[in-house]
């Protein structure tokens, strides 16, 4: 078997780690901390996740280039360290800032070297034809973590609270630590392979390793494509974190128990692992602009629906839909973002696209939050949502990508900015 699905398979339970047990769980304690650290209020608490998007504006382009400079399995390695100590850390915590520290540097490192910037490099760096099938497919771990995980927060929660969930996240982390040491390989070439297992040809001249020139920071930020591409992503991210953050809240507001409201956030997971998969292979057979605009669609109306759904039958079919949506976003752009720059320098361009998109992404779920501690409700918030992801459609129409599957690598200049 080509070695790139085990690839594959090892950056899916990365992220099935770190973003179930730092994102989608999440929700599930935001109210327990809220009790605890907010003296009743959502808007404190909801800035943890904030001090984690504003962390990552400095430390994703540092793990971007040395993502496409160094050993990708050291990087990784050390961010499972980073995310297991981070919440055996946070199960000790009795004071609201201490939450803010962690998400703010354990957690900015882990979520950058266990999933996004290191794992999606990892996979463009092992696949060509078959990218956004195979980034989907990595992607799910992401997805299926919200499907298993947040069940077992709550069962965690209501049995042992939320330190001692804190505390299991930890040590699963820390014990994700060896396989990502023994099983990740940067580049197929290092295995003496190359990108899908094609055979070499005379005509190819395979990359050896990590790229040895990449785009300066100045050259970086003079691309087009990276403030468009950053301006999509940031839009749908910022309506994705907010609507997890909140869905546990949002349904059990609605009268449903902590656990039906967990199997709320479930759906939406559930149908993102779905939708990773379909829009991925819709995205190989046509291609990611038009894939991604299905996408956004589907969402555009879930939350239409979901503000006005009765019976929690119906919210869960909303919740899947949306989910299904939802799920094309992170294989798609990073497809767009990895045609756009080439494999070489596609590392240290989504190293510098997040601080582009972290002000969208950080505004959404406080956003959300100060709109129902102002108005008791989540509607006024959700048709913002509704516009900003109608802008992201929008906005799909200005990338310029080019003909062939994969642009020409840009050329460094002599020094780095």
């Amino acid at each position: 078997m080509f070695y790139g699905w085990t690839i594959v398979g090892i950056t899916f339970a990365t992220q099935f780690v770190a973003m179930g047990c730092i994102f989608y769980c999440f929700s599930v304690v935001l109210k327990p901390l809220a009790a605890e650290f907010g003296g009743g209020g959502r808007f404190s608490v909801t800035l943890i996740p904030v001090a984690l998007s504003l962390a990552g504006a400095f430390t994703a382009p540092v793990i971007g280039r040395l993502v496409a400079r160094g050993s990708i399995r050291n990087i990784m390695t050390v961010g499972c360290m980073a995310v297991g100590v981070g919440f055996l850390a946070l199960s000790q915590a009795t004071e609201l800032w201490q939450l803010y520290l962690v998400y703010g540097t354990l957690f900015a490192i882990g979520s950058g070297t266990m999933a996004n910037i290191a794992t999606s490099a990892l996979v463009v760096n092992w696949f060509a034809r078959r990218r956004t099938t195979a980034l989907g497919i990595s992607q799910i771990g992401t997805s299926s973590s919200g499907i298993v995980l947040v069940p077992v927060a709550a069962w965690l929660l209501a049995n042992w609270g939320w330190r001692g969930a804190f505390a299991a996240f930890g040590v699963a982390a820390l014990c994700l630590a060896p396989a990502v040491w023994l099983l990740v390989v940067g580049h197929p070439e290092e295995r003496g392979l190359l990108p899908d297992d094609d055979p070499p040809s005379p005509e190819a001249a395979p990359n050896a390793g990590p790229a040895a020139n990449l785009p300066t920071t100045r050259e970086a930020l003079r691309e087009w494509n990276l403030w468009v591409i950053s301006l999509v992503c940031g839009l749908l991210f910022m309506v994705t974190t907010a609507l997890i953050t909140h869905a546990v809240a949002f349904a059990t507001d609605a009268g449903f128990s902590e656990l039906r409201a967990a199997y709320v956030l479930s759906a939406i997971a559930g149908g993102a692992a779905a939708g990773k998969l379909v829009f991925g292979w819709l995205a190989d057979r046509t291609s990611e602009r038009i894939s991604l605009a299905t996408a956004i669609a589907l969402q555009i109306l879930a939350l239409i629906a979901m503000m006005n759904v009765v019976g929690y039958g119906a919210l869960v079919t909303v919740a899947l839909v949306f989910g299904l949506g939802l799920g094309a976003t992170l294989p798609l752009v990073s497809a767009l973002l990895a045609r756009a720059f080439g494999r070489d320098a596609f590392a240290a361009m989504l190293g510098l696209m997040t601080p582009i998109l972290i002000p969208f992404q950080a505004s959404g779920a406080p956003l959300a939050a100060w709109v129902f501690d102002t108005t008791g409700s989540y509607d006024l918030a959700f048709w913002a949502f509704v516009v900003a992801l109608g802008m992201a459609a929008a906005a799909l129409l200005l990338i310029r990508l080019p003909a062939a599957e994969t642009a020409e690598p840009l050329v460094a200049a002599e020094a780095s900015v």
